[in-house]
C-alpha cells in the first residue's frame, strides 16, 4: 500500500519492528489514554496515526501466526473479564 514504509519497516527487521511497536504502544497507546498529555496523544485521522497503526498491523500481518478459534475465545474471554473488573472498579470510584 505505501512503498517507502514497506521498505522501511522490512529493513527494521522482525525484532526492531517489533520493539518500534511495543515502544509506539507505549507512548501513544497507554501514556496517550492515561496521562492525557497533548504530546502523547495523536488524533488517529492524521498521517501519524496512519504510521502507527499501519506499523501495527503489518507486523501482525508479516510476523504473527494465525490464531486458531480456541485461542481467539480465551482471549474473548479474558478481555470480557478484564471489563468487568474494570468496570466495577470504576464504579467503586465514584
Amino acid at each position: 500500500m505505501v512503498p517507502f514504509l514497506n521498505e522501511g519497516l522490512k529493513s527494521l527487521g522482525r525484532y526492531l519492528h517489533g520493539e518500534l511497536c511495543i515502544v509506539s504502544i507505549g507512548v501513544f497507546g497507554i501514556s496517550g489514554m492515561t496521562l492525557f498529555l497533548p504530546v502523547a496523544q495523536i488524533p488517529r485521522t492524521s498521517v501519524f496515526g496512519f504510521i502507527f497503526l499501519y506499523a501495527l498491523i503489518t507486523y501482525y500481518k508479516w510476523y504473527s501466526e494465525p490464531f486458531s478459534s480456541k485461542k481467539i475465545g480465551l482471549i474473548l474471554l479474558e478481555d470480557g473479564q478484564l471489563l468487568l473488573v474494570f468496570g466495577y472498579w470504576y464504579r467503586l470510584g465514584k
